[in-house]
């Protein structure tokens, strides 16, 4: 029903209108590329104290903007802040008035509260800046991944929506939240599955049970990396993310594989 427009007929589970961030990235610069159906919105799952992962990845892979025909956009999504020491705190808001990339829900932020920063990432997806229309493309990510950008559009022209699980015995299959590929309608549809489906305090089952309810296809890709592992300039030309970089060594390796392979994004 609220797919064509109409209200649903049962009473919320979760009703958005309680789920209203207190900070939200800026949209001037961006609204105009991202009416364009070649728009990628990467959402990247952090924390407050994580300064030094925000920059590592704003200083590499995140500086990417265009590519490939493509529009991109990167931003951070965390909850906020319990008993922060006021120079911690400070160093909060510059970081918000320099970069104005910083999506802040009105929660604490856990990692029992993941499965909140999720919801934020599908409502800010949904209603990209309050415009009442849903991006092409997310990717939800943790802030230790390297994304490998030519690789990921490369994936998103295939129209092929990736969405990474793990095998199961008692949940549905999973996705592994630490990096997921959505579509438009899949963001779409679960937007509408969440207003009616109980919270779960593990995001990546959370996102399993709301695929299984709707029939969304939950799909493992190889290129997409949740486990910690060495990546080779072989890998390069193929792998669209993978997991476990500390601050330098995102660095590194982004500027290594920047260094070795004409054209590396």
């Amino acid at each position: 029903l609220e797919l064509n427009g109409r209200r649903a007929s049962k009473v919320y589970e979760n009703d958005w209108a309680y789920f209203e961030p207190v900070h939200t990235p800026s949209c001037a610069a961006f609204n105009r590329s991202s009416k364009n159906s070649s728009f990628l919105l990467i959402i990247v799952k952090s924390s407050p104290y994580h300064f030094l992962k925000r920059e590592a990845v704003r200083a590499t892979w995140g500086l990417i903007s265009n590519h490939s025909g493509f529009f991109i956009r990167t931003i951070f999504v965390m909850g906020r802040q319990a008993d922060v020491a006021p120079a911690a705190l400070e160093k909060l808001r510059r970081e918000l008035r320099l970069h104005r990339d910083v999506l802040i829900g009105n929660y604490i932020d856990s990692y029992r509260n993941n499965t909140l920063k999720f919801l934020s990432a599908v409502q800010f997806s949904f209603d990209y800046c309050r415009e009442q229309r849903t991006v092409p493309y997310a990717l939800f990510v943790d802030d230790d991944y390297l994304v490998l950008m030519q690789n990921l559009v490369a994936e998103v022209k295939k129209h092929d929506v990736s969405l990474l699980a793990y095998p199961f015995d008692r949940y549905p299959p999973y996705i592994s939240a630490g990096a997921v590929l959505l579509s438009s309608q899949a963001i779409r549809e679960m937007y509408y599955a969440i207003q009616h489906t109980r919270l779960y305090a593990y995001d990546d089952v959370y996102a399993g049970i709301l695929a299984k309810s709707l029939d969304l296809p939950v799909t493992h890709n190889k290129n997409m990396r949740f486990w910690k592992a060495a990546l080779s300039e072989n890998d390069a030309s193929s792998v669209i993310c993978a997991h476990g970089f500390e601050e330098e060594g995102l660095k590194n390796i982004y500027s290594e594989l920047r260094r070795k392979i004409p054209g590396f994004a």
